[in-house]
């Protein structure tokens, strides 16, 4: 097949759709002709998709915004022939990424989402049932591996320390500020416990302020994530909502893969993945039922063990070669239909 993947030329290399895209555009490239078509308006779409001398087969478009499938019906244009998709990752934090927009996604062939919950509301505002199907955000199991955590732990200077570790945006829907908060219980109950804050995109410089008075805490810009996923005692994700996060986070599925506890927020997408025997869910927006669940972890290694095992047994539902082939088979039923 010849599929074209459309990408938006401002986008921030460093944040996991990107990631993501990047990752599956190389596993398709395996078995077909992919083609990167990047650009920021219908018209730069449109000039791009004219430079392309073979016939597209599928076009597939990335983005939390139903209006940026414009961009989509306008490259079509160009390629009369090409069947439509478009993936909705996470929901938009722009006012133009509104739900209200998606009757603007019938124009589709077909749109894919990660979780049920999301299929849902996509449906309350208008997408019709039969253009809608159920594909998970992808990861790389054979890069996100467990490795010896003490080993790790020497190497990065963590040796006597339990490591809390939160790692992502700043943005205020990401809940950092409750982790914040939560610190000095967790400094009470665990004296030698250290909380990281690895930001992956995304300035806050009220949230970095509030941490400089606080010795358990320490902000690290740039990590090797696979490593500090993998020395950390949890991966606190503590979400009040997954506006600009995808709806299967990227960073909860790196932990799970590297057989590090997760402990996050009762979001409804989240809960449709993961049950409590998996991971720690806890109310969002509640720095003190946060700060009971880590020190609580961070006492109980059998606790902390059972949750990776049982978390661990999912994984393989993610991997970007299984979510690829789902992909490639939704292809071939547009192109027969």
């Amino acid at each position: 097949m010849n599929i074209a993947l459309l990408k938006r030329r401002a986008e921030i290399e460093k944040e996991s759709a990107v990631i993501t895209i990047n990752a599956f555009a190389e596993e398709l490239k395996k078995r077909h002709n992919v083609f990167i078509v990047s650009g920021r308006t219908r018209k730069e779409y449109k000039t791009e998709f004219k430079k392309i001398k073979e016939p597209i087969d599928i076009i597939h478009g990335f983005s939390a915004a139903p209006l940026v499938a414009l961009n989509l019906i306008a490259a079509k244009r160009t390629q009369p022939h090409a069947k439509t998709i478009f993936t909705l990752k996470s929901y938009s934090r722009h006012p133009l990424g509104s739900l209200w927009f998606t009757p603007i996604l019938n124009a589709i062939n077909a749109v894919t989402v990660p979780t049920h919950v999301f299929a849902n509301k996509l449906k309350s505002h208008g997408l019709k049932k039969n253009k809608i199907h159920i594909i998970h955000s992808s990861l790389d199991t054979e890069k996100f591996v467990q490795k010896n955590k003490s080993e790790l732990k020497e190497k990065y200077n963590y040796k006597k320390k339990k490591i809390v570790l939160y790692y992502g945006s700043l943005f205020i829907s990401k809940g950092v500020d409750y982790l914040i908060n939560a610190s000095k219980e967790i400094e009470n109950a665990h004296p030698n416990a250290l909380i990281l804050i690895a930001p992956r995109e995304g300035t806050n410089d009220q949230l970095i302020q509030q941490t400089q008075h606080k010795s358990n805490i320490k902000i690290i810009p740039e990590i090797n994530v696979v490593d500090y996923v993998n020395l950390a005692d949890c991966v606190v994700l503590p979400y009040t909502d997954l506006v600009a996060t995808e709806g299967n986070p990227s960073c909860m599925l790196e932990a799970i893969a590297c057989k590090t506890p997760v402990i996050t927020t009762d979001m409804p997408e989240i809960q449709e993945l993961f049950n409590e025997t998996e991971i720690v869910i806890v109310p969002r927006k509640n720095a003190q039922a946060l700060a009971e669940a880590i020190n609580n972890l961070l006492s109980n290694e059998k606790k902390r063990k059972e949750l990776t095992e049982n978390a661990y047994k999912k994984i393989k539902q993610f991997d970007i070669h299984k979510v690829t082939k789902d992909f490639e088979e939704l292809y071939k039923q547009l192109i027969q239909a």
